[in-house]
């Protein structure tokens, strides 16, 4: 495997979804997204923040679990507050890898609005446990997401707008 993502590890056993879901609280009807990685300008704090807010002004049903550590987190956690978003996005921080795989069996869409990638390993994970993907075209993202496993949006010269073009 050159992606060195091992699709018999990152795939959903029996039941983990469930196990997942009631650990974290979520019923099965809620959509879940995944904001996993470096909290960091490069993967824009600010554009998930905003389409967080968004989705909530707008009452959209979600919880997005925020899976990471950075130097952009101090900032994401105030915004976080300040918008009162914190019933919608929960902040885990960092965790183990096969944490991390047993949080995105509980997901349905990876969201991964980054300034710049090669081709992204956690999208490959995230595909690989089911996830559907809506990320930023940048990249060779186009080589691994298509029209049936994602979304990608186009870059902005704006957080505001390229937010915009996330919901």
């Amino acid at each position: 495997v050159y992606t060195n993502v091992d699709t018999e590890r990152f795939s959903a056993t029996p039941g983990l979804r469930e196990r997942m879901r009631a650990e974290l609280h979520l019923d099965a009807q809620t959509p879940v997204l995944i904001y996993a990685g470096r909290i960091c300008a490069q993967k824009q704090p600010a554009v998930f923040a905003e389409v967080m807010r968004e989705l909530v002004r707008t009452k959209q049903r979600f919880v997005c679990l925020v899976i990471g550590e950075g130097e952009d987190l101090p900032w994401l956690k105030r915004y976080i507050s300040r918008n009162h978003l914190q019933a919608q996005v929960r902040v885990l921080g960092a965790v183990p890898n096969d944490v991390m795989r047993d949080m995105l069996a509980a997901g349905d869409i990876f969201f991964l609005p980054s300034l710049m990638e090669g081709i992204s390993l956690a999208i490959y994970e995230a595909m690989a446990m089911g996830l559907a993907i809506v990320g930023a075209d940048v990249g060779g993202q186009k080589e691994l997401v298509t029209g049936d496993t994602g979304i990608l949006v186009q870059r902005a010269e704006s957080a505001a707008v390229e937010a915009q073009r996330y919901i």
